[in-house]
């Protein structure tokens, strides 16, 4: 009977680690579609900020010619009492990320940019635990200014080929095109109590969407991905699991017989 317990007690041993290794690897993975959560933190610690960019694009896919959302929201999760903070200014770029890419004009073409500044007396957008600053970076797939930087990388204007080349998802696959980088700038505005004046702190957020939706290089604040989907065993799991089972009944069968 103690040989039968250390048997199963050894499989069991062996069959933990693939459930544990699946769960952390199924919590670390997010796409584009589930979103990036970022943590700053400043004035020594007593103001933190999370940032979150998230797109409303197809799931597991991202393509640059293709036109795009990303939904972009910076909320302040802790700051003193009587504190007021204004987000003077934010400036986005999306740009074509070739890292490994055999023509180096091609890595940093911007595609598309966009700003974004309170049109008012006040001077930024006012945000707080209870209020959140969101905006909408509609990127465009075939934009002029990306049109126009191409004709000059890849057509008669510069040389990068020897002969022309269209601008298409295709083509830029064929020059080493990863993905897209972006690029968010935030200028935020700052007066505690009892200040009569405003100071101003900036920060960017940096990150790379792969052709697959996934996150890379991610250098702004603290990576979080969120919201992880709540974990379901794989089905080459369970395949996994009810064949072992079977080779452990057999095995104790086989063993009570003799």
């Amino acid at each position: 009977m103690k040989r039968k317990l250390i048997l199963v007690w050894l499989m069991v041993m062996f069959i933990a680690p693939i459930f544990i290794d699946t769960a952390s690897a199924q919590a670390s993975e997010a796409t584009f579609a589930e979103g990036l959560l970022l943590h700053h933190s400043f004035e020594n610690g007593t103001i933190q900020i999370d940032t979150f960019y998230k797109t409303d694009y197809v799931n597991g896919k991202w393509r640059i010619t293709d036109n795009k959302n990303v939904d972009i929201r910076l909320n302040v999760t802790n700051q003193p009492e009587n504190t007021t903070i204004l987000i003077e200014h934010m400036h986005a770029d999306c740009a074509i990320y070739a890292n490994e890419s055999s023509y180096e004009n091609v890595n940093g073409l911007v595609q598309d940019s966009m700003d974004d500044s309170f049109h008012g007396i006040q001077g930024g957008f006012y945000v707080s635990p209870k209020y959140e600053y969101n905006c909408v970076f509609a990127i465009e797939g075939y934009s002029e200014h990306l049109i126009n930087i191409w004709g000059f990388v890849c057509g008669d204007f510069g040389y990068i080929r020897g002969q022309e080349q269209r601008l298409t998802e295709s083509s830029l696959i064929d020059l080493g095109v990863q993905g897209s980088k972006f690029s968010i700038v935030f200028d935020i505005a700052i007066k505690n109590d009892g200040e009569d004046y405003f100071h101003t702190v900036s920060f960017m957020d940096a990150f790379v969407v792969n052709f697959d939706g996934m996150f890379a290089d991610n250098t702004g604040g603290i990576l979080e991905p969120a919201p992880p989907k709540p974990f379901v065993i794989p089905t080459e799991i369970i395949i996994i699991f009810i064949f072992i089972a079977i080779i452990i009944f057999i095995v104790v069968i086989l063993w009570s017989r003799n």
